[in-house]
């Protein structure tokens, strides 16, 4: 099961969310977030999770929605609101964008 963190946190002029836990914090970009977003309706060919580049640097966070204690409903600002994130895959995620995974 996916353990809450302590607190999370969305830094809008960096457009970064942080989860912080008791001995570590992990952030992730908003872009990178939705371009990894597990929703299958994240995965036309038009859509923002298969690009790259200036659209993903400008997109912003709307709004946060916890899910239970497992996970957040991430509603980004091209209005993609479908996709649940796992406090593990989130912090996976940040693990990854590191380059520490």
């Amino acid at each position: 099961m996916s353990t809450p963190p302590v607190q999370v946190l969305y830094h809008r002029q960096e457009r970064i969310l942080e989860l912080v836990d008791h001995d570590q914090r992990h952030r992730i970009s908003a872009g990178y977030l939705r371009r990894h977003s597990l929703s299958a309706a994240a995965n036309g060919p038009d859509d923002m999770a298969t690009v790259d580049g200036p659209d993903e640097q400008a997109l912003d966070i709307a709004a946060i929605t916890p899910c239970g204690l497992y996970a957040l409903q991430i509603h980004f600002s091209d209005g993609h609101t479908s996709g649940l994130y796992s406090y593990d895959y989130l912090r996976q995620l940040a693990a990854r964008q590191a380059g520490t995974s």
